[in-house]
Protein backbone atom coordinates (compact mmCIF):
# COMPACT_ATOMS: atom_id res chain seq x y z
CA UNK A 1 0.00 0.00 0.00
CA UNK A 2 1.15 3.59 -0.75
CA UNK A 3 -0.10 6.12 1.79
CA UNK A 4 0.29 9.89 1.19
CA UNK A 5 1.17 11.86 4.35
CA UNK A 6 0.90 15.66 4.66
CA UNK A 7 2.70 17.58 7.44
CA UNK A 8 1.73 21.25 8.11
CA UNK A 9 3.77 23.65 10.24
CA UNK A 10 2.31 27.12 10.00
CA UNK A 11 2.65 28.12 6.39
CA UNK A 12 5.04 25.25 5.69
CA UNK A 13 3.39 22.20 4.11
CA UNK A 14 5.24 19.02 3.21
CA UNK A 15 3.70 15.98 1.47
CA UNK A 16 5.34 12.56 1.08
CA UNK A 17 4.29 9.05 0.10
CA UNK A 18 5.01 6.11 2.40
CA UNK A 19 4.90 2.45 1.32
CA UNK A 20 3.25 0.04 3.78
CA UNK A 21 3.72 -3.67 3.17
CA UNK A 22 1.14 -6.00 4.76
CA UNK A 23 1.75 -9.75 4.92
CA UNK A 24 -1.70 -11.30 4.56
CA UNK A 25 -1.63 -14.93 5.82
CA UNK A 26 -4.33 -17.46 4.97
CA UNK A 27 -5.02 -21.16 5.27
CA UNK A 28 -2.97 -23.20 2.78
CA UNK A 29 -4.14 -24.33 -0.62
CA UNK A 30 -5.17 -27.89 -1.40
CA UNK A 31 -2.57 -30.68 -1.68
CA UNK A 32 -2.32 -32.09 -5.19
CA UNK A 33 -1.64 -35.43 -6.84
CA UNK A 34 -3.16 -37.60 -4.12
CA UNK A 35 -2.81 -41.28 -5.03
CA UNK A 36 -3.78 -44.50 -3.22
CA UNK A 37 -2.40 -47.99 -3.81
CA UNK A 38 -3.09 -51.43 -2.37
CA UNK A 39 -0.27 -52.95 -0.33
CA UNK A 40 0.42 -56.32 1.29
CA UNK A 41 -1.55 -57.42 4.35
CA UNK A 42 -4.63 -55.48 3.31
CA UNK A 43 -3.02 -52.06 3.79
CA UNK A 44 -3.43 -48.98 1.56
CA UNK A 45 -0.67 -46.40 1.07
CA UNK A 46 -1.33 -42.73 0.27
CA UNK A 47 1.02 -40.12 -1.18
CA UNK A 48 0.50 -36.49 -2.22
CA UNK A 49 2.26 -33.27 -3.14
CA UNK A 50 2.25 -30.23 -0.82
CA UNK A 51 0.11 -27.23 -1.80
CA UNK A 52 1.69 -24.73 -4.14
CA UNK A 53 0.42 -21.99 -1.81
CA UNK A 54 1.16 -22.39 1.90
CA UNK A 55 -0.90 -19.31 2.74
CA UNK A 56 2.17 -17.45 3.92
CA UNK A 57 2.52 -19.67 6.99
CA UNK A 58 4.37 -22.95 7.32
CA UNK A 59 2.33 -26.13 7.04
CA UNK A 60 2.12 -27.85 10.43
CA UNK A 61 -0.04 -30.88 9.70
CA UNK A 62 -1.91 -32.89 7.10
CA UNK A 63 -5.39 -34.26 7.73
CA UNK A 64 -6.59 -37.48 6.07
CA UNK A 65 -10.27 -37.97 5.27
CA UNK A 66 -11.68 -41.42 4.49
CA UNK A 67 -14.89 -43.15 3.45
CA UNK A 68 -16.17 -46.33 1.83
CA UNK A 69 -18.37 -44.19 -0.44
CA UNK A 70 -17.06 -41.79 -3.07
CA UNK A 71 -17.55 -38.21 -1.92
CA UNK A 72 -18.43 -39.25 1.63
CA UNK A 73 -15.02 -38.68 3.23
CA UNK A 74 -14.93 -37.52 6.84
CA UNK A 75 -11.95 -36.71 9.04
CA UNK A 76 -9.95 -39.85 9.86
CA UNK A 77 -6.43 -38.96 11.06
CA UNK A 78 -3.87 -36.20 11.56
CA UNK A 79 -0.52 -37.40 10.24
CA UNK A 80 1.88 -34.51 10.89
CA UNK A 81 4.28 -32.97 8.38
CA UNK A 82 4.55 -35.82 5.89
CA UNK A 83 3.35 -36.50 2.38
CA UNK A 84 2.76 -40.24 2.79
CA UNK A 85 0.50 -42.33 4.98
CA UNK A 86 -0.08 -46.09 5.40
CA UNK A 87 -3.63 -46.99 6.38
CA UNK A 88 -3.65 -50.34 8.21
CA UNK A 89 -6.28 -52.55 9.84
CA UNK A 90 -8.66 -52.40 6.87
CA UNK A 91 -11.37 -54.86 5.83
CA UNK A 92 -10.35 -57.20 3.03
CA UNK A 93 -12.11 -56.59 -0.30
CA UNK A 94 -13.47 -53.12 0.57
CA UNK A 95 -12.79 -50.01 -1.56
CA UNK A 96 -11.67 -47.01 0.49
CA UNK A 97 -11.84 -43.38 -0.71
CA UNK A 98 -9.53 -40.63 0.53
CA UNK A 99 -8.91 -36.88 0.47
CA UNK A 100 -6.19 -34.85 2.21
CA UNK A 101 -6.04 -31.27 3.52
CA UNK A 102 -3.09 -29.19 4.71
CA UNK A 103 -3.12 -27.17 7.92
CA UNK A 104 -1.12 -24.15 9.11
CA UNK A 105 -1.32 -21.71 12.03
CA UNK A 106 -4.19 -19.88 10.32
CA UNK A 107 -6.42 -22.85 9.63
CA UNK A 108 -7.25 -25.87 7.48
CA UNK A 109 -7.09 -25.57 3.73
CA UNK A 110 -9.23 -27.05 0.98
CA UNK A 111 -9.21 -30.81 0.44
CA UNK A 112 -7.28 -32.48 -2.36
CA UNK A 113 -8.51 -34.58 -5.22
CA UNK A 114 -10.10 -37.91 -4.30
CA UNK A 115 -8.18 -41.21 -4.57
CA UNK A 116 -9.28 -44.78 -3.90
CA UNK A 117 -7.92 -48.32 -3.61
CA UNK A 118 -9.16 -51.78 -2.63
CA UNK A 119 -7.86 -53.45 0.53
CA UNK A 120 -6.41 -56.77 -0.65
CA UNK A 121 -5.29 -59.40 1.86
CA UNK A 122 -2.18 -61.56 1.46
CA UNK A 123 -1.60 -65.11 2.68
CA UNK A 124 -0.58 -65.12 6.34
CA UNK A 125 2.95 -65.47 7.61
CA UNK A 126 4.31 -68.85 8.66
CA UNK A 127 3.38 -70.32 12.05
CA UNK A 128 6.32 -70.22 14.45
CA UNK A 129 7.85 -72.25 17.28
CA UNK A 130 6.41 -75.59 16.15
CA UNK A 131 7.24 -78.26 18.76
CA UNK A 132 6.36 -81.93 19.16
CA UNK A 133 6.32 -84.42 22.02
CA UNK A 134 5.68 -88.15 21.95
CA UNK A 135 3.60 -89.93 24.53
CA UNK A 136 5.74 -92.17 26.73
CA UNK A 137 3.04 -94.82 26.96
CA UNK A 138 1.30 -94.72 23.59
CA UNK A 139 1.71 -94.30 19.85
CA UNK A 140 0.79 -90.61 19.55
CA UNK A 141 2.58 -87.26 19.15
CA UNK A 142 1.29 -83.86 20.28
CA UNK A 143 2.11 -80.74 18.24
CA UNK A 144 2.01 -77.13 19.47
CA UNK A 145 2.80 -73.89 17.60
CA UNK A 146 2.31 -70.13 17.67
CA UNK A 147 0.14 -68.12 15.31
CA UNK A 148 1.91 -66.13 12.54
CA UNK A 149 3.04 -62.62 13.42
CA UNK A 150 0.93 -61.38 10.47
CA UNK A 151 -2.48 -62.70 9.41
CA UNK A 152 -2.05 -61.06 5.98
CA UNK A 153 -4.97 -58.70 6.50
CA UNK A 154 -7.62 -61.44 6.77
CA UNK A 155 -8.45 -63.71 9.72
CA UNK A 156 -6.75 -67.10 9.90
CA UNK A 157 -9.35 -69.83 9.36
CA UNK A 158 -7.34 -73.07 9.38
CA UNK A 159 -3.99 -74.74 9.86
CA UNK A 160 -2.59 -77.52 7.68
CA UNK A 161 -0.49 -80.28 9.24
CA UNK A 162 2.23 -81.96 7.17
CA UNK A 163 3.96 -85.20 8.19
CA UNK A 164 6.78 -87.41 6.95
CA UNK A 165 9.12 -90.14 8.20
CA UNK A 166 12.28 -88.35 7.05
CA UNK A 167 13.41 -84.74 7.23
CA UNK A 168 11.95 -82.63 4.41
CA UNK A 169 9.56 -85.35 3.21
CA UNK A 170 6.40 -83.94 4.81
CA UNK A 171 3.13 -84.18 2.89
CA UNK A 172 -0.33 -82.96 3.89
CA UNK A 173 -1.77 -85.01 6.73
CA UNK A 174 -4.85 -83.05 7.75
CA UNK A 175 -6.46 -79.59 8.02
CA UNK A 176 -7.56 -78.33 11.42
CA UNK A 177 -9.59 -75.34 12.50
CA UNK A 178 -8.12 -72.16 13.96
CA UNK A 179 -6.33 -73.98 16.80
CA UNK A 180 -2.72 -74.07 17.95
CA UNK A 181 -2.36 -77.74 18.88
CA UNK A 182 -2.91 -81.14 17.28
CA UNK A 183 -2.60 -84.74 18.51
CA UNK A 184 -1.47 -87.25 15.88
CA UNK A 185 -2.67 -90.71 16.92
CA UNK A 186 -2.44 -94.28 15.65
CA UNK A 187 1.28 -94.05 14.85
CA UNK A 188 3.76 -96.87 14.51
CA UNK A 189 5.85 -97.72 17.54
CA UNK A 190 9.53 -96.74 17.68
CA UNK A 191 9.26 -94.51 14.60
CA UNK A 192 10.48 -90.94 14.11
CA UNK A 193 7.93 -88.57 12.55
CA UNK A 194 8.70 -85.13 11.09
CA UNK A 195 6.16 -82.28 10.97
CA UNK A 196 5.55 -78.81 9.54
CA UNK A 197 2.49 -76.54 9.74
CA UNK A 198 1.03 -73.81 7.53
CA UNK A 199 -1.67 -71.18 8.16
CA UNK A 200 -4.67 -70.45 5.93
CA UNK A 201 -6.76 -67.30 5.36
CA UNK A 202 -9.10 -66.13 2.60
CA UNK A 203 -6.14 -65.07 0.45
CA UNK A 204 -4.29 -68.39 0.55
CA UNK A 205 -1.84 -70.64 2.37
CA UNK A 206 1.30 -69.48 4.16
CA UNK A 207 4.79 -70.83 3.75
CA UNK A 208 5.62 -73.73 6.04
CA UNK A 209 6.73 -73.41 9.63
CA UNK A 210 9.96 -74.73 11.08
CA UNK A 211 10.32 -78.51 11.12
CA UNK A 212 10.05 -80.60 14.28
CA UNK A 213 10.31 -84.31 14.98
CA UNK A 214 9.61 -86.85 17.71
CA UNK A 215 10.01 -90.61 18.07
CA UNK A 216 7.17 -92.75 19.32
CA UNK A 217 7.69 -95.18 22.19
CA UNK A 218 8.98 -98.68 21.49
CA UNK A 219 6.80 -101.76 21.33
CA UNK A 220 5.88 -102.77 24.89
CA UNK A 221 7.89 -105.68 26.25
CA UNK A 222 6.16 -109.01 26.73
CA UNK A 223 4.99 -109.77 30.23
CA UNK A 224 7.42 -111.93 32.23
CA UNK A 225 7.14 -114.44 35.06
CA UNK A 226 3.63 -115.45 34.12
CA UNK A 227 2.41 -118.01 36.63
CA UNK A 228 -0.72 -119.98 37.13
CA UNK A 229 -2.23 -121.98 39.92
CA UNK A 230 -5.10 -124.40 40.12
CA UNK A 231 -7.87 -123.94 42.62
CA UNK A 232 -10.07 -126.62 43.99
Amino acid sequence: YIIPVTVTNGSLVRTADFTLTVNMQTAPGAPTGLSASSQANGNISLSWTPPANTGGSAITNYRVYRSTVSGGETFFASVGITTTYLNTGLTNGVTYYYKVAAENAIGIGSVSNEASAISVASPPGAPTNLTSSASVTGNQITLNWLAPSSDGGAPITNYKIYRGTSSGSETLLTTTGNVLTYVDTGLSYATTYYYKVSAVNAAGISVLSNETNSTTAGVPSAPVNLTSSATS
